[in-house]
Parts: structure tokens; C-alpha cells; sequence
């Protein structure tokens, strides 16, 4: 079977998308407000999704998994902070 993106994964990244975003969901309140925070976050999650299936494929074993997957998250918060200034 080939792949060409991980959109049969899409529930487990988005899960670790919302993991990885709570943890730094209360130094963003503090930061932007929590409107604003809320709004970034929520944001960024839709980007997310909508970025999955575009995510190309490397296997599921590969080592580079370790620091592709965080950066995938974090592009996609950079760019909503990018949009709202």
C-alpha cells in the first residue's frame, strides 16, 4: 500500500496538535488575553487540519518523524500569529 500523506492519521495528529497547544494555552492567555489566545489557538487547529493532508509522506518509521511532526504543528501556529500581528 502507498501513501502519499497522513490524512489516515488525521484524528492522532490532531489530538497532538490540541496535546501540545494545552500546554502552553495558559502563557498565551497571560500574553495575548484569553479572547485572543482562544482565537489564535482555535486558528491555528483549523490551518492544521487543513494542512494534514497536504503533509507528504515519509514513512512511519523514519527518525526525522521525532522533529517533522512538531514543526508541522508549530507552522501553523507561526502563520496565525503572522495573521493576526
Amino acid at each position: 500500500m502507498t501513501h502519499d500523506n497522513y490524512l489516515s492519521r488525521k484524528n492522532q495528529l490532531l489530538r497532538a496538535f490540541d496535546k501540545s497547544l494545552a500546554r502552553v494555552k495558559r502563557p498565551l492567555e497571560a500574553w495575548l488575553g484569553i479572547q485572543q489566545a482562544n482565537r489564535l489557538i482555535q486558528e491555528s487547529r483549523l490551518a492544521y487540519e487543513d494542512l494534514i493532508p497536504r503533509i507528504p509522506f515519509i514513512g512511519n518509521k523514519n527518525p526525522l518523524l521525532v522533529i517533522f511532526w512538531p514543526t508541522t504543528r508549530y507552522v501553523e501556529v507561526y502563520r496565525a500569529f503572522q495573521r493576526q500581528g
